[in-house]
């Protein structure tokens, strides 16, 4: 029989030892990007990857079929006001650990903000991030809806992604398995990307350097500045 979420709370905070934090009825008017919304019912926050495919399997085990809510920085959500019921998750930047591969290739954690992503593409001369600058956010969210701005999008730079089940499990997902179509891909609401792959090329830090600043200087005569956005509020329309 399928728990209820009060008794699915109980029996986290009680049963189970886990690293992470653990809240009942959390505001997430000041976690959101936005700064609006209720509370989470039942909120997670995971220490790490362990943490957080441990807490999956205790809701596979104790058969809480119910959906999971899983958000990154807020950023491009808005909250209702009377809150979420369902368990949620909060993807922290404790996720943004990264390795700098070989062939102008980066590996970095789901919860790492696109924009500091670039400043380690910068440090190490890799072009082809460039972009990311301008979207506000995370990588996790970046990848799932396939993100892009002035001309590219994550599938461009895309290697393979780290994605954990619903069970706890981990797949992993190459880019012709992620079905990358216009701000979508095949992620679905009960999977977490954890980290991703991606690949550049090499370049100057100057030729980066004045990258970034041309996107800047769009963003900033196109969009508000010295305020939190969600970025572009509509998609671009279909090609007739």
């Amino acid at each position: 029989m399928n728990k209820s979420i009060d008794e699915f709370k109980g029996l986290i905070s009680e049963e189970f030892e886990l690293k992470g934090k653990s809240f009942s009825n959390k505001s997430l008017k000041n976690i959101s990007w936005l700064k609006v919304g209720g509370p989470a019912k039942t909120l997670y926050i995971p220490s790490d990857q362990y943490d957080l495919s441990k807490y999956l399997q205790i809701i596979d085990r104790l058969e809480i079929n119910l959906p999971i809510n899983v958000f990154g920085r807020l950023s491009n959500v808005l909250i209702r006001d009377k809150g979420l019921t369902l368990p949620t998750i909060l993807i922290p930047p404790g996720f943004s650990k990264f390795n700098i591969l070989k062939d102008n290739t980066i590996e970095v954690g789901s919860g790492m903000l696109d924009k500091d992503f670039t400043k380690i593409a910068l440090e190490n001369e890799i072009g082809g991030m460039e972009f990311l600058s301008g979207i506000p956010g995370n990588l996790g969210g970046a990848i799932a809806m396939n993100a892009g701005c002035y001309g590219k999008e994550i599938k461009d730079i895309f290697v393979e992604a780290k994605v954990m089940n619903k069970d706890g499990s981990i797949t992993i997902l190459k880019n012709d398995q992620m079905h990358f179509s216009y701000r979508n891909s095949i992620i679905k609401n009960d999977q977490i990307i954890i980290s991703g792959i991606f690949r550049g090329k090499k370049k100057s830090k100057k030729k980066i350097m004045e990258k970034l600043k041309e996107i800047e200087l769009k963003k900033k005569n196109t969009q508000p500045s010295g305020v939190a956005t969600g970025g572009s509020t509509f998609k671009n329309p279909k090609e007739a």
